[in-house]
């Protein structure tokens, strides 16, 4: 993976544990939010809140700069670029116990914590693909010295 791409896949692993601590927190909690849904959000403090949205904004961030890595790898394409956005865009909604998307595995309200946990796990899948900076060197030839 070549080292600004690194360098950025670190930043996105540490905005995810981030984001897992502030879902813990949310949800240890008196009445516990958890949920995908509109309670769970009014339930948070203000400072929650800002919280909040300060990881949606990073992890917008993030997930930008992540961007021509998979577009260059040759061995993702057009629709893990599809893919990569779409779980991008889960994990933003999550983060304000919204639903980018219906969960049919999960109901009518399934865990914030488990939608963000899941769609992170699938964007590391597909950073796992990005190949590392030397894998675009040409390969080198050896050459045998001359006998004579």
């Amino acid at each position: 993976m070549p080292d600004h791409i690194l360098n950025r896949r670190g930043e996105f692993d540490s905005l995810v544990n981030e984001a897992k601590a502030f879902f813990e927190e949310a949800a240890n909690q008196p009445i516990g939010v958890s949920r995908i849904q509109e309670f769970s959000w009014l339930h948070l403090s203000p400072e929650q809140k800002i919280r909040a949205d300060d990881l949606r904004r990073r992890l917008r961030l993030s997930l930008a700069a992540l961007v021509p890595g998979i577009q260059t790898s040759p061995l993702l394409d057009k629709r893990d670029l599809r893919r990569f956005a779409r779980l991008g865009r889960t994990m933003d909604a999550a983060l304000r116990f919204e639903a980018f998307r219906q969960s049919e595995a999960h109901g009518l309200c399934p865990h914030a914590s488990y939608e963000f946990r899941e769609s992170s796990r699938e964007i590391a899948e597909l950073l796992d693909l990005v190949p590392e900076a030397n894998t675009f060197d040409e390969p080198s030839v050896a050459v045998e010295p001359n006998a004579g």
